[in-house]
């Protein structure tokens, strides 16, 4: 029956299926069902295997050396826009990692990178500067070097996980030097480069870099009740925080997303805690706070929750703080492009250059 579908429709049938999936297991299946596809006939093989080979991803040394000795790969490097090195942790011997950045040899239009430590190695940026088409760059597990001399032009969107960062006033890790292009930061459970401590925000961003920001992510708390003032007083952007329990560093935030269910009622008894202090301050004048629809969900089912809803609206009421109620989404940037999300933040970028 495929014989009788035009090239147009079974590009985009293509293209549906090799959309980006999550999970490892439906990644499998995509990369057999396209495979599949191109050992059907030389018309299907035109057409799904550009698309077969538009991600790449190796979990092992082994496959690195293959994908190096790949002679496919001379002719459809091209067609590669997404690269996963991903090794199973203390993986033994240990990842060669130089190696699997040394594909950039014959990957030229990159444009994601997706890069995990093995055995928590120190990582060189510099290795990623052949890329030059990269746009979006995550980093799990290693130990960053120090500010990178060379800059990422084209890098929109940066992923921090598990990654010990240097940085301190006086030298920031993001510069505008460095990320002219970039965006989007998303910092999950980051450290400092020594004995494990956390370093501010201030000792990530430059004066410079804040402006130019959609917004940060931060699903850790990086910042003590007093090291956020300098970064209050500027006035970011927007900073989404996934509020828990302990959370101290409220006032450095201009706008909040609370998405973590797992203690609906914990949540929202301690944002409410923290609303009724007398020193509770935010960074612009009408706080935001944006949270998840399942929370009413919740609310309608458990009477505790609803009652530390009640206690949660009333503070905000109180405070001045106004709520906007969104749907779950499926990730940061598919909630960014929401109306409402937009119009926050052209308020707060208002805010933020009156202040200044």
């Amino acid at each position: 029956m495929s014989t009788n579908l035009p090239d147009e429709l079974l590009a985009l049938i293509f293209d549906h299926l090799a959309a980006d999936r999550a999970h490892l297991d439906t990644r499998r299946g995509t990369k057999q069902g396209l495979a599949s596809a191109c050992l059907a006939s030389r018309r299907l093989r035109r057409l799904a295997q550009p698309v077969l080979w538009r991600q790449v991803e190796v979990r092992s040394a082994a496959q690195v050396d293959r994908v190096r000795r790949c002679a496919a790969l001379s002719g459809l490097g091209g067609c590669v826009v997404v690269y996963r090195v991903l090794p199973a942790r203390q993986s033994a011997p240990p990842f060669p990692v130089n190696k699997a950045l040394a594909a950039s040899a014959f990957l030229k239009n990159v444009e994601e990178v997706d890069l995990s430590s093995s055995q928590d190695e120190t990582l060189h940026l510099g290795g990623l500067v052949p890329f030059s088409k990269l746009r979006r760059l995550s980093l799990a597990l290693f130990k960053v070097s120090r500010s990178p001399s060379v800059a990422f032009a084209t890098l929109e969107h940066l992923r921090l996980e598990d990654c010990g960062l240097p940085g301190s006033p006086a030298q920031p890790w993001l510069r505008h030097a460095n990320f002219p292009a970039l965006r989007v930061v998303d910092l999950v459970d980051f450290t400092g480069d020594r004995l494990s401590i956390r370093p501010t925000l201030d000792d990530l961003f430059g004066g410079d870099m804040l402006g130019q920001l959609d917004y940060v992510y931060v699903q850790a708390a990086p910042v003590g009740p007093a090291a956020d003032t300098d970064l209050t007083r500027r006035a970011p952007p927007i900073f989404l925080h996934l509020w828990d329990a302990e959370s101290h560093v409220v006032p450095a935030f201009a706008l909040f997303l609370v998405l973590d269910l797992s203690s609906p009622k914990k949540m929202l008894d301690a944002a409410a805690a923290w609303l009724a202090r007398p020193t509770a301050a935010f960074a612009v004048p009408t706080p935001t706070l944006v949270l998840s629809t399942q929370v009413r969900a919740f609310a309608s089912t458990r009477p505790a929750v609803a009652s530390a809803l009640a206690r949660f609206e009333t503070q905000c009421v109180a405070r001045g703080v106004r709520l906007v109620w969104v749907e779950e989404r499926g990730s940061l940037a598919e909630l960014f492009v929401l109306p409402e999300v937009q119009q926050l933040s052209r308020e707060l970028r208002a805010a933020a250059r009156v202040q200044a």
